[in-house]
């Protein structure tokens, strides 16, 4: 918790709290103080709520906040509120005590402990001579990540040295120690990775590792980064996992690797999967490098919140809890959201007084070939590196993390929350659910049991049995294979071609997350000097992104399913590759229109490979299509139904009936749907027959648009005011086609009239925002001109508007007005929406080049631009991503091995696009809503 005063909060309730609970304990003063903070972290937030309850009630005594608020923790923080503490709250207080005593007795078995081994640690160099005469006044103990059973990591600090306390064996760093040293012997170095330790049988000391800076610098660091290179080879061979930022730490130019929780680490489930293609695909991801978390890439395990990797991590978006008000009787928490940096995992010299960290960037070429010389050496010694993984086969255990340990901390603290702690019921019904598709109940109850005891749940399986225990020894899980067989199989199976696939995952998850947070170094279309504008080149361009389209794919000939995995950014700004669903957005039905489309642009050999795709494409979807729960357009199943029409013609089916009645069922949901373009009802609307409906549907669609409208003055919105852009994905521009279209066939009714008086206030709140160069984007006060925001979802919209209203001589909305937006987001695709480091459809140069390509007759009827100039201008700047594309990549996808294939967002995108435009074909049924049936 955020609060430089910290200790003074509420002092005389954790005082009193303590003599309360713990009278039967002798305490130390530090074992007091111990205690004291970790009372003020458990009880806070109640504190917070009782004294606002009796700042609203008048019962607090005093003139100002400060004197009531002194009131309230020298008066009432005694037996008063600790009775009615404990009346309200008893879990609260059981469980309380529980993690207290457990905190307590860690504290005094590890003060024992020490004192015990004082002469261990003096002799082995782990303390000075300084600490000989023990003085327990001056030690301090804090418990250091997860809590298991009374037991956890503790750092001792004492007359200003530290050493590290571990209460569990320590085979798994001596197979590492064993393993580094044959490496070392072989490659003539001193490979000294982990730090000393102390073996004491059930638990060790361990040599607290310091941050140090690097003294020669260029040498030092490409030292660290090939070093770096072999950790990372020994990870992925040994399946250690969760080696985020905060257990790696720089010490000089070797990277020390401070805690290995997870080694021989083994996914628990059976991977659940809508085809066996997918089940391939998330196989291959979850066995490759990505599993370490070494590397900035979201592997099969969840992140964090941002960029926790140990090679390049420690940006991530955390929460904290910052204390308002202090020392006043309004005292309340906010929580804010921050972007937090860590530094330590990573190496540094000092230039005049400053700390100056080394970049992977510059050392990626050290790192590969730190990795390489490993895996290479293993790939030809395979039997001796088994040999010594074997001799540690029957004494290692393997934790297995059934869920993300932020999740059981998440359960535990709504536990101790004076909201939630006596309702567990609830909380941990919601817990079982997440595990409903497996046979869980051993597992969900030992889970319960720990965390009402408050330990993060522990489990762990012998590398060579196929059981999961938890810590009292029960049964809870069976896998298929032990962990050693799977480390045997996947150093045996090692070969050159594998090597090379994880060598280029590296490679890939640097130089990609490096570019992501870095766009502005990547170069632009503009910067293509060649102006020869030859079509030839764009026929060539198309038939390589189908090359590339046709090279990745992975083929199940099991169920005759197909997949990509697929480059995206998840909704933490962090990479990942997984496959792809079935929408039109972002999964297969997109890229399915794109080659379909393509095909008479092909030559014959490529017509025919992707002719031979199509039946798994069709079975993909069809099968995907069952586990869909959104209806929408584009992420959802109205444009997945309208890709299968296409599809089925294709492949030889007949699915008319049944899309028919697919689209009935949609139309029966409509009324519980919410207003969004992109992932709701607004993009439905524009898709279907809206004349064959009854007249209810039409007052039912109303309601919803009435009801979730948003009314300020003269003009209105959906959703959140700050955060709402000038959007056609998300705000009001996809929701006004949907309007438009409902005016057209709601009776002279009131809705009618409400729904019209809504357009025009929705189109007043984009004027609002309109400026001299487009529309301001809110996400970073700017103007952006894309398909999703900005100008040209502007363009799409009004053009739209124009044509549903041209022959309504009812409309309230004038044309002119309508025309003067087209012309004005024109000028800005023109300035800024040409330029951009992205080929996309959703949000890059290929989804504004096809808005202008599908806007040409609008331009021709009514005379509003030079359209001969418009033509020339969308011909040259095909022919610049393509010319670019060719020589350097498409920009959907950092330029690396792995693309992002998605229709919105990848190359089937710029394949659709160029297709469209070579073939003169004006149509816009992916930029707008097209009917389905």
């Amino acid at each position: 918790m955020e609060n430089t005063e910290k200790n003074k909060l509420f002092n005389k309730f954790t005082r009193n709290f303590i003599q309360t609970n713990f009278s039967e304990y002798d305490m130390q003063n530090c074992e007091i103080e111990f205690l004291e903070d970790k009372v003020l972290d458990i009880y806070m937030n109640t504190l917070i709520l009782l004294i606002n309850e009796k700042r609203l009630l008048g019962i607090l005594k005093g003139s100002t906040s400060e004197e009531r608020y002194e009131y309230f923790n020298d008066v009432l923080c005694g037996k008063y509120i600790i009775d009615e503490i404990a009346k309200r709250f008893p879990k609260l207080v059981s469980r309380s005590l529980t993690q207290l005593k457990n905190y307590l007795l860690l504290y005094r078995k590890v003060e024992q402990l020490f004192l015990k081994d004082v002469p261990k640690l003096i002799q082995n160099r782990f303390i000075s001579n300084q600490c000989e005469n023990f003085k327990m006044e001056d030690l301090q103990i804090t418990v250091s990540g997860d809590f298991h059973n009374g037991s956890g990591v503790c750092i001792l600090f004492y007359k200003g040295e530290r050493v590290i306390y571990k209460g569990k064996n320590n085979f798994a760093n001596q197979l590492l120690i064993e393993i580094f040293s044959k490496l070392g012997d072989e490659f003539e170095e001193s490979l000294e990775f982990l730090p000393r330790y102390i073996d004491c049988g059930d638990y060790y000391w361990e040599e607290y590792i310091e941050h140090t800076s690097i003294r020669n610098s260029n040498i030092s660091a490409s030292e660290y980064y090939k070093r770096f290179g072999y950790l990372l080879a020994v990870a992925y061979l040994l399946n250690i996992s969760d080696l985020h930022f905060e257990n790696i730490l720089a010490s000089g130019d070797i990277p020390k690797l401070v805690d290995v929780e997870t080694i021989f680490n083994l996914q628990p489930y059976e991977i659940l999967s809508e085809t066996i293609a997918d089940k391939d695909l998330l196989k291959r991801n979850a066995e490759s490098v990505l599993l370490t978390g070494l590397l900035p890439l979201a592997g099969s395990n969840e992140v964090f919140g941002g960029d926790t990797s140990g090679i390049l991590g420690g940006k991530f978006v955390g929460e904290v809890r910052v204390i308002q008000n202090q020392m006043r009787d309004d005292i309340s928490v906010k929580r804010q959201v921050v972007r937090k940096t860590n530094k330590s995992h990573l190496p540094f010299y000092i230039s005049e007084g400053e700390e100056q960290y080394f970049e992977v960037k510059d050392y990626l070429r050290e790192l590969l070939f730190g990795f390489k010389k490993v895996t290479s050496y293993v790939e030809n010694q395979k039997n001796t590196f088994l040999s010594i993984i074997e001799k540690y086969s029957e004494k290692i255990d393997v934790r297995i993390l059934f869920r993300n340990t932020k999740d059981y901390s998440i359960v535990r603290t709504l536990l101790l929350s004076p909201k939630y702690s006596e309702n567990d019921n609830i909380i941990f019904e919601k817990f079982k659910n997440k595990l409903v598709n497996y046979q869980s109940d051993e597992l969900c109850e030992s889970e319960i049991k720990q965390l009402e005891q408050m330990d993060i749940p522990y489990f762990s399986m012998k590398s060579n049995s196929c059981d999961v225990y938890d810590l009292y020894g029960n049964a809870v899980w069976s896998t298929y294979y032990s962990p050693i067989e799977l480390i045997r199989k996947k150093i045996q199976n090692l070969s050159v071609h594998i090597i090379e696939e994880q060598y280029k995952l590296i490679e890939f998850s640097i130089s990609s997350t490096l570019r992501l947070y870095n766009q502005e170094a990547l170069p632009r279309i503009n910067d293509v000097e060649d102006k020869s504008y030859s079509d030839s080149i764009l026929y060539k361009g198309v038939q390589n992104i189908v090359d590339r389209l046709l090279g990745a794919i992975y083929l199940s000939n099991s169920d005759q399913t197909c997949n990509w995995l697929t480059l995206s950014i998840n909704n933490v700004d962090c990479l990942e590759l997984s496959p792809m669903d079935c929408t039109l957005y972002g999964g297969l039905s997109g890229v399915a229109l794109a080659l379909i489309e393509s095909m008479t642009l092909l030559e014959e050999d490529y017509r025919k490979k992707v002719r031979s795709v199509l039946p798994y494409l069709y079975n993909s979807i069809l099968k995907k299509y069952e586990y869909l729960t959104n209806d929408s357009f584009y992420m959802g199943r109205m444009g997945v139904l309208y890709t299968l029409k296409k599809l089925s013609k294709e492949v030889g089916k007949d699915l008319d009936n049944w899309v028919n009645i697919e689209i009935d069922n949609v139309i029966s949901r409509l009324n519980i749907g919410d207003t969004d373009f992109l992932t709701g009802i607004s993009s439905v609307i524009p898709a279907i027959r809206l004349e064959n409906l009854n007249k209810v549907t039409f007052e039912e669609l109303s309601d919803i648009y009435i009801k979730q409208a948003k009314e300020k003055d003269n003009f209105v919105f959906w959703g959140n005011e700050q955060s709402n852009n000038v959007s056609l994905a998300h705000g009001n521009l996809g929701i006004e086609l949907a309007l438009v279209r409902l005016i057209k066939v709601l009776d002279n009714s009131n809705n009618k009239e409400t729904i019209s008086t809504l357009l025009k206030k929705a189109i007043n709140f984009d004027n609002l925002q309109r400026r001299e160069h487009g529309w301001v984007d809110n996400r970073n006060f700017s103007h952006s001109a894309n398909w999703c925001h900005g100008a040209t979802g502007v363009l799409l919209s009004r053009i739209d508007l124009y044509n549903q209203l041209k022959n309504d001589k009812t409309a309230t909305i004038s044309s002119t007005d309508l025309q003067q937006d087209v012309i004005h987001s024109l000028q800005d695709i023109k300035e800024v929406g040409l330029n951009l480091a992205n080929f996309s459809l959703c949000h890059g140069v290929s989804g504004n080049l096809l808005t202008l390509v599908h806007t040409q007759n609008f331009f021709d009827e009514n005379n509003i631009v030079n359209n001969y100039n418009l033509k020339k201008f969308v011909r040259e700047n095909f022919y610049k991503i393509h010319l670019y594309g060719l020589q350097n990549g498409w920009m959907c996808n950092f330029n690396t091995k792995y693309d992002s294939y998605a229709l919105f967002t990848g190359i089937s995108g710029i394949l659709y696009a160029t297709t469209l435009y070579l073939k003169n074909d004006i149509k816009s049924d992916v930029l707008l809503p097209n009917i389905v049936s």
